[in-house]
C-alpha cells in the first residue's frame, strides 16, 4: 500500500515535470538578450575548446560595438557574468556533437531554450517536493503550477540561459536537503555544497544563504560542520575563477557596476514591488497573498511537520535584506527584460510563504479562493502574455538609457498593458 502511493506520487511528478517542460518549449518566439550571449556560447567554448573563454565569439550590438555582456580578461574575452548556468546546459549541448550535426545560429537558439526550460523544470519539481513536506498533495501541485506559469519563472528563466534559472534551482535543493538532513547526515554535507553552488550561479543568494546558515546554527547545529564543508569546493572553485580571470577571489566581470549602488533605496524598494512596469505585484499579484504569510509566520506559533517553526521566519528576513539591497542597485529594474526579472529568485521562496496560509487553513473560505484564484489566472494570463508578444519594442520607446526612471512608473504606458493591448490587436 506504501509502496503504491509512493508510486503514485512519482508518477504525479513525472507528468508535472514533463506537462510544465514542453509548455516552456511551446512558444515559437525566442525571449532572449543580448545578456544570455555568454551562457549560450560558452557550452561550446568547454566543449570545442576547453575554456571559458569567448575570443571566438565576439558578438556587436546594432551600434557595431562589443555586447557589454562580454568584457576583457587581459588579453581573452569572457563572460561578464557568473558561468554556472553554462555547465548545466552541457548535457543539452552535448547531443548535436554526438551526433555530428552541425551547429548554426538557429541550433544554439533551440539548444539555449532546451538547457533553460530543463533547468527551470527541475526547480519546480524540487518546490514540488519541499511542498509536499507540509501541505496536501493537492496544493502542492496548484502552487508549483502557481510558480511554474504565473511567475517570471515562465517569462524570463525557462526562456534564455540567465543566471536566474540555475539560481532558482540550486535555492530550492538547498531548502529540500535542509529539510532532509535531520534524516542522513550526507544530505548536511549536500545542503552546503548546494548553498554554494546558488552562490556560484548568483553572487546575490549569498544573502539568502546567510540566513539558512543562520537558521542551521540556531535549530540544526549538528548540520553546521558538514554544511561549511560542503560550502568549501564550489566557493573554493568561484574563487579560482575569479581569480584567474579578473585577478581576485572577490572581483568579478561586472568591474565598477559592483561598487553602484547609487539609487534611492525607496525607489528601487518600491519599484521592485509596484512599479507598473517593473513591480512584482503587478505581475505576480497572486504574491500578495505571501506578505498574508509572512505575518502569518511571525503572528502565529506554527506547526510544521518535522521541522522547527522558524524556517520561514528566517526566510522572511532574507527575502527583506535581499529587497532593501537590491533596491540600491543602480539597475534594480534590470535592464531589458520583460518583468521583475530581479526578483524572480525569490519566488520559490514566495510559493513557500503559502505554507502557514494553508496549515493554518486560511485558505478555505469561498471569499479568499476565489480571490486568489482571479489573482493567479491574471498572473498567468500576464506571463502568457510575455511569452506569445514580447519583442523588446516597449523597452526601445521608452528606455532611452539615462538614470531618470520617470517611464517606469507611468501608469498609462506601462510594459504589461502595451503588450496585453498587442496581444488583443493580434490574436
Amino acid at each position: 500500500m506504501l509502496f503504491s502511493i509512493k508510486l503514485d506520487r512519482w508518477i504525479r511528478a513525472t507528468l508535472l515535470f514533463l506537462g510544465i517542460f514542453v509548455i516552456y518549449l511551446a512558444n515559437a518566439n525566442f525571449l532572449g538578450t543580448s545578456d544570455g550571449y555568454p551562457n549560450r556560447y560558452l557550452p561550446l567554448s568547454i566543449i570545442q575548446e576547453g575554456n571559458l573563454e569567448l575570443d571566438e565569439v565576439i558578438i556587436l550590438d546594432s551600434k557595431g560595438a562589443r555586447i557589454n555582456s562580454l568584457v576583457n580578461s587581459e588579453d581573452k574575452i569572457v563572460s561578464k557574468y557568473p558561468v554556472l548556468t553554462s555547465f548545466l546546459a552541457l548535457p543539452v549541448y552535448v547531443v548535436p556533437f554526438i551526433f555530428h550535426a552541425p551547429i548554426t545560429s538557429a541550433v544554439v537558439g533551440s539548444l539555449t531554450k532546451i538547457s533553460a526550460a530543463l533547468i527551470t523544470t527541475f526547480s519546480a519539481l524540487f518546490l514540488l517536493f519541499i511542498l509536499r513536506r507540509f501541505i496536501s498533495e493537492k496544493w502542492a501541485v496548484v502552487l508549483t503550477l502557481a510558480y511554474a506559469f504565473g511567475t517570471s519563472a515562465w517569462t524570463i528563466s525557462s526562456q534564455d540561459l540567465w543566471q536566474h534559472g540555475a539560481s532558482q534551482l540550486f535555492l530550492t535543493l538547498t531548502i529540500l536537503v535542509l529539510l532532509k538532513a535531520a534524516e542522513k547526515q550526507w544530505f548536511s554535507c549536500l545542503t552546503g555544497l548546494f548553498a554554494g553552488l546558488a552562490i556560484a550561479a548568483r553572487p546575490m543568494n549569498a544573502i539568502i544563504v546567510a540566513f539558512l546558515f543562520l537558521f542551521i546554527l540556531h535549530y540544526k547545529r549538528k548540520v553546521l560542520p558538514p554544511a561549511i564543508l560542503g560550502i568549501i569546493a564550489p566557493l573554493s572553485l568561484l574563487a579560482f575563477y575569479n581569480t584567474y580571470y579578473f585577478g581576485a577571489p572577490w572581483a568579478t566581470g561586472y568591474g565598477q557596476e559592483i561598487i553602484n549602488w547609487s539609487s534611492n533605496l525607496l525607489e528601487g524598494f518600491f519599484g521592485l514591488l509596484i512599479s507598473p512596469s517593473r513591480g512584482l505585484f503587478i505581475f505576480t499579484p497572486f504574491l500578495l497573498f505571501s506578505l498574508w504569510g509572512i505575518i502569518m509566520v511571525w503572528r502565529r506559533p506554527l506547526v510544521l511537520a518535522k521541522e522547527p517553526k522558524f524556517l520561514l521566519r528566517y526566510l522572511s528576513l532574507a527575502v527583506l535584506t535581499y529587497l532593501l539591497i537590491m533596491a540600491k542597485w543602480w539597475a534594480w529594474y534590470g535592464g531589458v527584460n520583460y518583468g521583475p526579472r530581479m526578483l524572480v529568485d525569490l519566488t520559490p521562496i514566495f510559493i513557500l510563504m503559502f505554507v502557514p496560509l494553508i496549515t493554518q487553513k486560511l485558505l478555505q473560505k469561498r471569499i479568499t479562493v476565489l480571490v486568489f484564484s482571479v489573482f493567479l489566472l491574471y498572473s498567468v494570463f500576464i506571463q502568457f502574455v510575455g511569452i506569445i508578444t514580447w519583442d523588446m519594442s516597449w523597452e526601445k520607446l521608452n528606455d532611452l538609457g539615462s538614470s531618470d526612471h520617470s517611464w517606469l512608473w507611468d501608469w498609462r504606458n506601462n510594459q504589461p498593458f502595451y503588450y496585453i493591448n498587442k496581444f488583443l490587436t493580434v490574436y
